[in-house]
């Protein structure tokens, strides 16, 4: 009786763990597609700025108030989640002053080419949610809550027009720009984050992993083209969603490190993991030697570009973030070593042996080596690299120059030279006898004979 009853408590237990388990949900990141922005001014109200490359909000010397307008889609319109937070990323290029401004839900449709100050006015905005946010005068990423913004969206409580910003309280000659999607540097551009957990029980809304991924050149040379060849994995999202999958370069730290990230796969793939493929795409390595990895990144939207800033913006730490996965081969970005400097048998001047070493310091990681008494290198072959490798002068008493350089996979160095002077071996002479007039014991004449005998061959006497 008593196994039984063990054997129900734990059978309960085991369908509980497995209920909890299926309902968990985790937090996931977005970026809503970036539709249209522009600004308004309060001096010139039958202008518009749709095709300007910045955004304004501040008030002009003459007292002209600027206001913005910026609208993003709503990926999570109806959907059944919970919004953690929402975050608009804003780049501040230019402008006078520090000031709050007032970011608030546009109360009225607008269009990017056609607003004006005297058509859509400054009133077309709600008076809650409000967010103030402080602008310093310096050049920056600003980060705004705008969480009560979306959530009014996303439950329907209000329509979504956009963001209307604004700093109506404050005195003239105080302005900040903002860099617009016309002003051509997508990583500056207005951005809208989202993190969200779903309430449906169903767990993570995207996912993606690679199996398959082939790198060539590899290692590359900083900037060099990439071919990313034979991709292949699985993929999935929530029902009737639209995914993008994006694959790029990162470091061991989970930064885009350059190169614009592709597009590889999009489509509508469920709850089901499906499997994806591509036969290959071509990105620009990064422009600084160093071990990078390719990662994939699904993401919530119809639009490549959005998919693209998405890929820019992330930053995973590992491959088990459901949305994120790196391929396990990194990628070697290597430059073409130097030579730093080459003194002959260590800098000295002269030498009666032929054979010399090569002392040499390089960076860059150089892995085989050439040395020469020819410029061009004529006969010599590459050598395993040494940092003190022997080499044989040739024949004949004189001044010998020889050039070094080395290799690796990314290139060879410019060449270095040294000199050092090969001359014979000659052991000094020695005065065996020495004899005054060939032994005499007196003289009577100032000139005298030195007889002497030598060996060595002596060139000269004093």
């Amino acid at each position: 009786m008593r196994s039984s009853i063990y054997k129900w408590i734990y059978l309960i237990s085991f369908s509980f763990f497995c209920i909890t388990s299926i309902v968990r949900a985790e937090n996931i990141i977005i970026w809503a597609d970036l539709i249209a922005d522009t600004f308004i001014n309060d001096g010139l109200r039958n202008d518009n700025y749709g095709s300007y490359p910045v955004l304004a909000v501040g008030k002009l010397s003459n007292g002209s108030g600027l206001h913005t307008r910026i609208l993003f889609s709503n990926p999570l319109e109806g959907s059944d989640v919970t919004i953690n937070s929402a975050t608009l990323i804003l780049y501040r290029s230019d402008g006078t002053g520090s000031f709050n401004m007032d970011v608030q839900c546009a109360s009225k449709q607008w269009l990017e080419s056609t607003l004006k100050w005297n058509t859509e006015g400054s009133s077309s905005r709600y008076s809650s949610p409000k967010t103030t946010y402080s602008i310093s005068n310096t050049k920056e990423f600003i980060y705004i809550d705008v969480t009560e913004h979306v959530i009014s969206w996303v439950n329907g409580s209000k329509i979504n027009h956009g963001f209307h910003l604004s700093a109506d309280g404050i005195s003239a000659d105080n302005i900040s720009y903002f860099a617009s999607k016309e002003g051509g540097d997508v990583t500056k551009q207005p951005i809208l984050r989202i993190d969200y957990t779903p309430n449906d029980g169903e767990g993570p809304g995207y996912g993606i992993t690679v199996t398959a991924c082939s790198l060539s050149p590899n290692p590359a040379k900083p900037s060099q083209i990439v071919s990313l060849s034979s991709l292949a994995g699985k993929y999935h999202g929530t029902t009737g969603a639209a995914v993008r999958a994006v694959i790029g370069f990162r470091d061991g730290s989970g930064n885009w490190k350059g190169g614009e990230p592709k597009v590889v796969k999009s489509g509508v793939p469920g709850q089901s993991w499906t499997s994806w493929s591509n036969s290959g795409v071509s990105i620009t390595a990064p422009s600084t030697s160093g071990t990078y990895y390719a990662w994939v990144l699904t993401d919530a939207t119809t639009s490549d570009a959005s998919a693209i800033q998405g890929f820019k913006n992330a930053k995973p730490t590992s491959s088990n973030e459901e949305r994120n996965d790196k391929w396990g081969t990194a990628l070697v970005v290597q430059s073409a070593p130097t030579v730093n400097t080459l003194k002959i048998d260590d800098g000295a001047s002269t030498t009666t042996d032929r054979i010399v070493t090569l002392n040499n310091s390089c960076s860059g990681s150089p892995t085989h080596y050439k040395a020469s008494e020819s410029s061009s290198f004529s006969g010599a072959s590459w050598k395993t690299y040494s940092t003190s490798p022997s080499f044989t002068l040739s024949s004949g008493y004189e001044t010998k120059r020889v050039y070094f350089k080395v290799k690796n996979n990314a290139g060879e160095s410019s060449s270095k030279s040294d000199t050092i002077i090969y001359e014979e071996d000659i052991e000094p002479p020695t005065v065996n006898t020495l004899k005054i007039d060939d032994g005499a014991s007196t003289t009577n004449d100032r000139i005298v004979t030195l007889n002497n005998s030598c060996s060595g061959s002596p060139t000269h006497y004093k």
